[in-house]
């Protein structure tokens, strides 16, 4: 069947519908031939403040903290992932840092080549991080599996690394990263988020690592919320392969060779449905979605330095912190009421505190007397 689109393009279809008859049936029988399993995923979500890897080890009391930080689950051989977003990896508070990554993004664009480099400093501190975690996962694990990079990237002051253990990270395809700022009207990345997708074994996974709007106005909290949408919506990924792609040839139909005999002996070409479809991708992404959108993934994670507040004095919640009655903070948390009440079951348990000092854990005033309530909320 032949389609003629307005603009003149012409597109061919089975009319037969062969290949979706397959699908169907293949889709009806799962159960017969896949195999499903749990896997076990880590989120290690923190706002550095600016701080340098090596600052914490050469800290008496923060010494091994990247090490425990890490190795967080119980488990002996570790989560099959694990995903470490970090924000305001550069200090974002430094005006002379934010005009040059401005300046450099702005010039770039008016010249027609797209987003700059960032500076060689910014750089370095990326690949500081990136070599430190590399190290504790690969090297000095506290797990017996060591762990692969899947993919590392980084926006102004956010950083996203992920890691694979060693006996997945050959199952692992279909890498993809996107950025989205939001700072400054889209124009600057100080604010936005920066997600990373792929494909294990058969499941689409995709993790996002976002720094929301500041402040604590009424106004703020909309612009969270607007941030958070803008995030979900501009993320965007390359069409990764279709499920029958990998497999199909001239449209669906595969060439077999056939010998024949009979008054001489020939070969010749017949094209037949495809046979072997053991490696065709059911149902990799969701609701009709080609994995070029956030939503289109069967595993979605929002995390992040989202900046939402309790609404509650700093003395009132100081009193909760050190009663150790941090699950009576959550009927404050601004972002809750947000989200359904299915994933309110999942969220983790607050650890609220102040704008912490990154070599210690020892609560700090700021100057707006505030309580930040970040990265807390795993997955959206």
């Amino acid at each position: 069947v032949a389609s003629v689109h307005a603009n003149g393009s012409v597109f061919y279809w089975d009319g037969a519908l062969e290949m979706d008859c397959l699908y169907n049936e293949m889709r009806r029988c799962a159960h017969e031939y896949a195999q499903m399993r749990d896997i076990t995923v880590q989120i290690n979500s923190w706002n550095i403040d600016a701080i340098k890897p090596e600052n914490l080890e050469k800290s008496r009391e923060d010494k091994g903290f990247l090490k425990e930080w890490l190795g967080a689950s119980n488990s002996q051989f570790g989560p099959e992932i694990i995903v470490v977003g970090l924000q305001e990896v550069v200090d974002l508070e430094s005006k002379k840092m934010t005009a040059k990554s401005l300046w450099r993004n702005t010039t770039s664009k008016n010249k027609g080549k797209g987003s700059a480099k960032p500076s060689p400093d910014i750089s370095r501190r990326y690949g500081l991080w990136r070599s430190a975690l590399e190290k504790k996962l690969a090297r000095e694990s506290t797990y017996s599996m060591p762990y692969q990079i899947v993919e590392c990237r980084n926006m102004v002051g956010l950083f996203i690394c992920v890691f694979a253990r060693d006996d997945i990270f050959r199952s692992v395809r279909e890498i993809d990263v996107s950025h989205v700022k939001t700072g400054m009207g889209g124009l600057h990345g100080n604010k936005g988020g920066v997600g990373i997708r792929f494909i294990l074994n058969d499941t689409s996974f995709c993790f996002i690592n976002a720094h929301l709007a500041a402040g604590e106005s009424v106004r703020n909290n909309v612009a969270r919320v607007e941030h958070c949408a803008t995030i979900v919506k501009g993320t965007a990924f390359k069409r990764p392969q279709t499920e029958f792609q990998a497999v199909s040839l001239n449209g669906g139909m595969a060439d077999q060779t056939v010998s024949t005999t009979g008054s001489g002996s020939s070969t010749r070409q017949l094209t037949s449905p495809i046979a072997d479809l053991a490696n065709v991708t059911l149902d990799t992404y969701v609701d009709g979605g080609d994995g070029q959108r956030y939503l289109d993934h069967a595993v979605c994670f929002f995390s992040g330095d989202l900046n939402f507040r309790l609404n509650l004095s700093r003395q009132q919640t100081e009193r909760y912190i050190e009663a150790n009655e941090l699950e009576g903070l959550l009927q404050y948390d601004q972002l809750l009421p947000l989200i359904s009440s299915d994933m309110q079951a999942r969220t983790q348990q607050l650890n609220g505190n102040g704008r912490p000092n990154p070599a210690t854990d020892a609560m700090q005033s700021t100057e707006y007397g505030r309580i930040d309530q970040t990265n807390n909320h795993g997955q959206l």
